[in-house]
């Protein structure tokens, strides 16, 4: 893995998730949602046919869903014809009740605080939801992150974004991936949201901060789900995931995911292309 890529899966724990839409009531435990790609072709435009074989193949897998537009997915970066092209696979490859969930977020190179969160809400309800996505993951708002107002900022930011009407799932992502480091009152106000069902940590080598955050959650929020990154696996030597944190309730380890795992955050595509 080098070090930016955040290639991850959402292990989610035993919980009952409370929250609006889909994930209202919704028991999860000990699932796999991948952080998916998007394939490529040497022109530089999504390779359509591969993206509908791979959606095709990761649906047959023990999978709960999956999360589209995430760091992985290179998201922001997509045109929103190509963004949309990617959901839209994927909600008809994995439809209801396996969840798609979507990530949204400022586009980059935008500076004005303004522009990005509403840059941000649009992705949210104009892409997002009105494609069928099951609830949204917050990419952090790099653009704000040195800002003196950089709190209240993020606050809004979400805030807008949990207008659209779908569950949160937060993102704590360490500074030199583009990540922003919340303040422990900014963390725990987005954590007492009623729209946020979880939040997704990707704090690479730094297991203090890693812990930090699963103790604030465990005072603050203790329903939500800490919902750990794909990390490498030492046992193995390919990627492994690592438990979520919830109310001290662990899934069990072992079922038989390394393969899969393995082909997830290995992609080469070329078994999808014709």
């Amino acid at each position: 893995m080098n070090p930016g890529d955040d290639h991850s899966s959402l292990v989610v724990g035993h919980c009952w998730v409370e929250g609006p839409s889909v994930l209202e009531s919704a028991y999860l435990h000990n699932v796999l949602i991948p952080a998916v790609p998007v394939p490529f072709d040497a022109q530089g435009k999504i390779d359509a046919s591969a993206q509908e074989r791979y959606a095709r193949w990761m649906a047959q897998q023990p999978i709960e869903g999956v999360a589209v537009w995430a760091h992985t997915g290179r998201g922001l970066r997509l045109a929103e014809t190509e963004r949309a092209m990617v959901l839209e696979c994927w909600r008809n490859s994995v439809p209801a009740p396996r969840l798609v969930i979507a990530a949204a977020g400022g586009s980059p190179g935008m500076a004005d605080p303004s522009q990005v969160i509403l840059s941000a809400r649009s992705m949210a309800r104009h892409q997002a939801l009105a494609l069928g996505g099951d609830a949204v993951l917050v990419h952090p708002p790099t653009a704000l992150r040195d800002r003196p107002d950089r709190d209240t900022l993020v606050l809004d930011y979400h805030a807008t974004i949990a207008e659209v009407g779908l569950p949160l799932i937060l993102f704590y992502l360490y500074e030199e991936a583009g990540g922003v480091r919340y303040g422990t009152e900014t963390l725990s106000r987005l954590l007492e949201r009623p729209e946020v069902v979880g939040i997704k940590v990707a704090t690479l080598d730094s297991v203090i901060t890693f812990e930090d955050l699963a103790s604030l959650i465990e005072a603050v929020a203790p329903g939500k789900v800490l919902l750990p990154r794909q990390e490498r696996s030492s046992q193995t030597g390919n990627h492994g995931t690592t438990p979520p944190y919830r109310g001290g309730s662990c899934p069990r380890e072992g079922h038989g995911k390394g393969k899969l795992i393995r082909i997830l955050f290995s992609v080469d595509f070329g078994e999808f292309r014709g």
